[in-house]
Parts: structure tokens; C-alpha cells; sequence
């Protein structure tokens, strides 16, 4: 869904290459744009749930004592994202230094998602349905509740996983 839509929406195009993150819509085939139907736009609710699916997954590698175990096909992400070198399937396991290395360029990659949601809220705060696919200006349903409740849930996650994270390392992450 990454790969499709930082092409998809011309908002993305000024973070190109994939080492961060990317406005996301709902699906590739949406044509909802707030009002109508014609062309899809981002939505903060996407966008935020990809941030918060990042940190679910480091609160339950931490949680769970679990390895990151890396499919040669995910391996490009996962490069960028954390700059390891990965030419095959491999298993990073759990605690030790590039276990720790990766988690922590993961909770960066997911807050990349939150800039994005920071960028295209209102100087008041404010969040709609969804934000322009060209000009990041808000669309869609006002004040959408939402929006606010991925927003929060994001951030609750984050803290877990930075909380667990320095509880197994004994600082900050």
C-alpha cells in the first residue's frame, strides 16, 4: 500500500524516496474524495493507523521476546528503513544490538506517519476526514472524530513501545 500510494498522490511526491513515510488513503481504488465521488484523497485515519501498526508490532517483539524474522521479498523496506544489509531470509534476534538498532529506525519510520498527520492539520489542531491529494488541504467530513481517536491511539502506542523498549534496554530508545 506504501509502494502504491506515495505515486498515487502527488502530496507524497516531495518525500520520496521510502525511508519515510507517506500519506495513505484507504485503498488504491477509492474514489471517495470527501464530497463525492471522483478521485480518493489521504486520510488522517490511515495514515495514523500505519504508524500505530509499527509500533503494535515493536510493543509485541519487546513483549513477547520475539526475533524480527525478514522474508528476502520484504528485505528492500527493510533496508531503508533501517539501513541493514539483508541478502537473504533472515532472523534478527530478539536483544541484541541490531535487534535494537532495527526497533528504533522502526519507531523513527512510524513517526514519519505522525509528521505527515502534523503537517496537514490546522494550526488550531484541527483534523477532517482526509487531505487533499495535491495541495494537503483538509477534505471531507469536519472535525471527524475518527481522525482524532487513530491520531491518539498512534501516540498511546508509541508510548508502550518506547516504554517496553527502554524497560529491555534500560534507556531511551
Amino acid at each position: 500500500m506504501i509502494n502504491d500510494m506515495k505515486y498515487r498522490y502527488p502530496v507524497n511526491h516531495n518525500r520520496l524516496p521510502l525511508s519515510s513515510g507517506f500519506a495513505l488513503g484507504r485503498y488504491p481504488e477509492d474514489i471517495y474524495n470527501g464530497y463525492g465521488t471522483s478521485e480518493g484523497n489521504p486520510w488522517f485515519i490511515s495514515t495514523s493507523t500505519a504508524a500505530e501498526f509499527i509500533y503494535k508490532l515493536i510493543f509485541n517483539l519487546y513483549n513477547r521476546q520475539m526475533p524480527i524474522d525478514i522474508d528476502i521479498n520484504q528485505s528492500p523496506i527493510f533496508e531503508k528503513i533501517t539501513n541493514l544489509k539483508i541478502n537473504k531470509d533472515t532472523t534478527i534476534p530478539f536483544g541484541c544490538d541490531a535487534f535494537r538498532s532495527a526497533t528504533a529506525s522502526l519507531v523513527s519510520f512510524g513517526d514519519t506517519f505522525l509528521d505527515i498527520i502534523r503537517e496537514h492539520v490546522d494550526d488550531q489542531g484541527h483534523m477532517s476526514e482526509q487531505f487533499n491529494k495535491y495541495d494537503g488541504f483538509m477534505a471531507g467530513a469536519e472535525e471527524l472524530t475518527w481522525s482524532y481517536s487513530s491520531f491518539w491511539s498512534a501516540m498511546r502506542w508509541r508510548d508502550k513501545a518506547l516504554e517496553i523498549m527502554k524497560k529491555h534496554t534500560g534507556c531511551d530508545a
